[in-house]
């Protein structure tokens, strides 16, 4: 809760998440923030991606459709690019994620500025 009402900003983001916080009245506020690449990583098991509900903590509700296409797309290439590699997810180059996402996929990582702190741009 905190990295979203914060808008944390994480190394290996996989995209940006922007949309409103609920609380338990109406909405409470907009907010944007980075979901990170080591979300998708179970605590204790390698060779796995997790995504969607096993992956997130709640709240916020973080299950809105957009979002859940953009985990399953990040994770997808994650697992193709680590299958590629000869590599588990956990030992991936994030970075080399992030290109592919990017530019291949046109994935939300963030403005101009956070592109150039990432090396993307």
């Amino acid at each position: 809760v905190d990295d979203a009402t914060q808008e944390r900003a994480f190394d290996d983001v996989v995209f940006r998440a922007c949309h409103k916080l609920l609380g338990l009245h109406p909405v409470r506020y907009q907010t944007s923030y980075d979901f990170p690449y080591r979300q998708f990583l179970p605590g204790e098991v390698d060779g796995i991606l997790v995504t969607g509900r096993a992956c997130i903590i709640q709240p916020p509700v973080m299950r809105i459709r957009w979002m859940v296409l953009l985990m399953g797309q990040a994770s997808g290439v994650a697992a193709a690019l680590a299958a590629r590699s000869g590599t588990t997810p956990r030992e991936l180059n994030v970075k080399a994620l992030q290109r592919v996402l990017y530019h291949t996929y046109q994935t939300p990582l963030g403005n101009k500025k956070r592109l150039q702190e990432l090396g993307l741009v």
